[in-house]
């Protein structure tokens, strides 16, 4: 009766074995063997045909991807137009003036907590330790009016702020 525990186990062991080298033997048998190509890249060749390419496919086949652009939405034929196209004019934005630029504090947004209907974010301003605030404290002058996921909005007289978590 001892002894059946070790005789299970030699034969799992045997077995084990056993199929082991029978799943060599049919991965070499069925492993294909390395034949040198004998491909001709010669300056000839790739004028005569410049989508020359080591494969064993037609070059219809790669003409055909070149005709139709992978990440275009419609996946249409690229067709030069001679036309070219009015380019609109863009207006600049005028530049903030220094005292503007000094206003706003260097506000971010570390967290945002949602467990109730008032929100909360997570800020650290002017590089200070971070803390929990909630919309309608004053930060620097500056109201939190507005508190998401990933950004929080502070405004200060007309102008708006958003800070984004993630810049």
């Amino acid at each position: 009766m001892r002894f059946l525990p070790y005789i299970g186990t030699i034969f799992l062991a045997i077995m084990a074995i056993g199929l082991s080298w029978r799943a060599v033997q049919v991965i070499s048998a069925d492993a294909p063997t390395l034949q040198p190509n004998n491909i001709d890249i010669s300056a000839e060749a790739t004028e005569q045909n410049p989508l020359s390419l080591p494969s064993s496919r037609p070059d219809v086949y790669y003409t055909a991807i070149l005709e139709r652009p992978l990440f275009e939405p419609g996946r249409r034929p690229f067709v030069e137009t001679s036309e070219t196209p009015a380019t609109p004019q863009q207006v600049a934005a005028p530049d903030p003036s220094p005292e503007e630029l000094d206003e706003a504090p260097n506000i971010i947004l570390l967290g945002v907590m949602q467990l109730s209907e008032d929100p909360s974010a997570l800020l650290s301003i002017n590089n200070a330790a971070p803390e929990w605030h909630r919309t309608g404290q004053t930060l620097a002058g500056w109201q939190l009016t507005e508190i998401e996921n990933t950004w929080i909005e502070l405004t200060r007289e007309t102008r708006r702020l958003r800070v984004d978590m993630y810049r």
